[in-house]
């Protein structure tokens, strides 16, 4: 069987490309001259995770109006309080400041509106779905702020280690791995200090980016010469690789 091969094409203007002679080692079984394998072929450009989401927005990205529920993040036990959060703005006068202020983008998130929270840890958990996304291509990037401590991202239920420090300025975090095909859930986890209701909130802005997964093809090499075309796009780095079987 012949060996497990990459490739790697930067094109710099759109065109009909053609990748050839890119046959591993060029071994065979018997007498053969046929080798059958897999070729993968995907763009290498990372581009935006669809549906995810900063905290308190709409579908379109804009900030939600003071006491709007943010559908894209959920309140799960055993939080003290489950269910839909709700959008906060300085409209609400405190605790907006000393809270960081509004955003176009993004608005804090609280359990409730207009009243305290009881004291305890605070699970804001979101999803996106990473189907047909290179796995090893991901990552999130973004800043949070809290109040009181962010205690920790789990990322599909596995502690991060990531924490921030409060509510009066964000704090950067970065994910590179522990993505799972499919559907993934990314949970904020907030402690409420004190010892009576008081306020409590979590703001995310977050950016995912990934490539697509790299496609299949069944192919035939005759001769140690393969080719294959597909349509390129301008400036986008396109990756070949080849396995033993679709398994692989």
């Amino acid at each position: 069987a012949s060996a497990d091969w990459e490739a790697t094409f930067i094109l710099s203007v759109p065109n009909l490309c053609r990748a050839r002679d890119y046959t591993g080692n060029g071994e065979h079984n018997g007498s053969s001259s046929v080798i059958e394998q897999v070729l993968r072929v995907g763009s290498d450009t990372r581009t935006p995770i669809p549906g995810l989401f900063n905290t308190g927005v709409d579908s379109a990205g804009t900030s939600l109006g003071l006491g709007e529920a943010d559908a894209h993040y959920t309140l799960v036990a055993p939080s003290p309080v489950t269910g839909t959060p709700i959008a906060a703005n300085s409209a609400g006068g405190f605790p907006i400041p000393p809270w960081l202020g509004d955003n176009p983008g993004a608005a804090w998130i609280t359990p409730l509106t207009g009243v305290g929270s009881v004291p305890g840890n605070y699970l804001y958990r979101t999803t996106f779905d990473l189907t047909g996304r290179d796995l090893a291509t991901v990552s999130l990037v973004g800043i949070w702020a809290t109040d009181d401590t962010g205690v920790d991202i789990l990322l599909n239920g596995t502690s991060t280690g990531l924490s921030s420090a409060g509510f009066s300025s964000f704090t950067s975090f970065s994910i590179t791995n522990g993505f799972v095909p499919g559907l993934n859930t990314l949970t904020f986890k907030v402690q409420n200090a004190g010892t009576s209701p008081n306020p409590s909130g979590l703001r995310v802005e977050v950016t995912g980016l990934a490539t697509a997964g790299l496609q299949m093809h069944n192919i035939h090499i005759a001769n140690s010469s393969v080719t294959l075309t597909w349509i390129s796009q301008p400036g986008v780095t396109y990756r070949l690789q080849s396995k033993a079987s679709l398994s692989d």
